[in-house]
């Protein structure tokens, strides 16, 4: 019995690993190679789950060029926001945070299953009543009925 729970633990840990290189990966190739993305800096989510946030510049790239439909991206550990223009760059970004912290939360739960859940949800209901974003949505409307209160720092534009 011990051994089964040993199995479950390394297949949960292997497949967090496994989400965060590839997600990793992915930011690394926006930031070094197609130049798309710059690192603004950690969140720490409750204290001390670092998720790392970046900020779209371009849109060089085939795959940044997508980026017209979205606002920002949830990966693994990693948060990818547009820049905005105006003044309302910062409370944008901030709700954009919000929102995508909470697919950062679901993808913690869930591992690599959640990106295989959100696809099969996604083609049977469509964008707008995927589960997972309207949960993230409405976390989002929750802190943002609260007050913005400061859960984490954002960081701003310098």
């Amino acid at each position: 019995m011990v051994n089964a729970y040993w199995y479950l633990l390394i297949g949960v840990a292997s497949n967090w690993i496994g989400c965060y290189i590839l997600c990793s990966i992915y930011c690394l190739w926006l930031r070094f190679i197609s130049h798309d993305v710059t690192f603004e800096g950690w969140i720490y989510w409750r204290g001390f789950i670092p998720i790392a946030r970046w900020r779209l510049i371009s849109k060089k790239s085939w795959f940044a060029k997508l980026w017209d439909k979205f606002y920002g991206h949830g990966l693994f550990g990693h948060i990818i926001h547009r820049d905005e223009p105006g003044s309302r760059d910062d409370e944008f970004v901030e709700e954009t945070i919000v929102h995508e912290i909470r697919h950062s939360i679901q993808q913690l739960i869930l591992g690599c299953i959640f990106f295989i859940m959100y696809a099969i949800n996604y083609l049977i209901t469509g964008y707008h009543k995927v589960w997972f974003e309207k949960d993230a949505r409405d976390a989002t409307a929750r802190w943002v009925n609260n007050g913005r209160p400061r859960i984490f720092s954002f960081g701003k534009r310098q």
